[in-house]
């Protein structure tokens, strides 16, 4: 059974917290996944290596990894070591822990299987899909190109820096659920399970929308 956890700062960062903006999702297999944001950037297999799964680089998720590794008393971090690593284009098996773990990372594929594909840009609905998990990635020659989240109903949002998809809601559209989503994600009066089902159901009512509004 697989376990998801915040990404408890680590080594020499001194932030409090993560804020949740970091996850580690560790499996029944011994795989331990780093998810920065929206994105899988890194897991340790259970032999014990490092693997790079993301070809970009940003000085938060950096931070991110750094306290990965320290937390797994790993050696590595900072961008000169980053640089380094290849990035391998295996999908590891923690991401697939979903009914669609059969769905391949092609953009044929997952066009073939949702009906309904809205295409944001990068981090544009983080706190909104802050309790989601990716079910598949597409991947481009530089790397990572998209994650693509199932939303139930035929329904996928994809993610990424270079999403694809059949609905693209406006600027204002994907700025109000985000702020919406953000007063949600940091109401500590609120439980896990409130905020969570709190931001299913904003997701479902900003699907709803942006569908209407085509």
């Amino acid at each position: 059974m697989k376990k998801i956890f915040d990404l408890p700062v680590c080594g020499y960062d001194r932030a409090k917290s993560f804020y949740g903006k970091a996850k580690v999702i560790e499996t029944d297999n011994g795989e331990k996944v780093l998810q920065s944001y929206n994105t899988f950037v890194c897991h340790i297999t259970a032999a014990g290596r490092f693997v790079r799964m993301w070809g970009g680089y940003s000085a938060t998720t950096m931070r991110h990894v750094n306290s990965f590794l320290s937390f797994y008393d790993m050696n590595g971090g900072g961008k000169s070591w980053w640089d380094m690593q290849p990035v391998e284009t295996e999908k590891p098996k923690a991401a697939d822990m979903t009914p669609a773990e059969s769905l391949k990372a092609t953009q044929k594929a997952v066009k073939a299987g949702y009906s309904t594909i809205i295409c944001v840009s990068y981090c544009s609905l983080q706190y909104l899909l802050n309790y989601e998990s990716p079910v598949a990635y597409t991947q481009r020659r530089e790397g990572w190109a998209a994650d693509i989240y199932d939303m139930g109903g035929g329904v996928a949002i994809v993610t990424g820096y270079a999403p694809f998809g059949n609905i693209r809601p406006t600027y204002e559209q994907v700025k109000a659920v985000e702020e919406q989503a953000e007063k949600i994600r940091y109401d500590y009066n609120l439980s896990y399970e409130q905020q969570r089902e709190s931001l299913k159901s904003l997701a479902r009512d900003f699907i709803k929308g942006v569908y209407n509004h085509e």
